[in-house]
């Protein structure tokens, strides 16, 4: 509940400055590869008994499926990453 009310205040503040729907037009993409690695990462956890090498392994392989998901679906932090970096 913070974190929306201190989203909604910024969003306030800078509504003359910023163009609200270019801003969200790509955000279905984080969204869907967020639900698609919970998806997997939850069934694993299913599987695994609780320890903190478990833990790791499923920190991993969420993180491996979430960039994945943001390659297929292209989104656009990938590009500003690949500019970040010179490539």
């Amino acid at each position: 509940m913070a974190e929306f009310s201190v989203m909604a205040v910024q969003m306030n503040f800078v509504r003359s400055t910023i163009r609200r729907r270019q801003l969200f037009r790509s955000s279905w993409r984080y969204f869907l590869g967020g639900l698609i690695m919970f998806l997997v990462v939850n069934r694993i956890c299913d599987v695994m008994t609780m320890n903190i090498v478990n833990m790791a392994i499923q920190i991993f392989v969420g993180m491996v499926i979430y960039i994945v998901c943001l390659f297929i679906l292209k989104a656009p932090v990938i590009e500003q990453a690949k500019q970040v970096l010179g490539k």
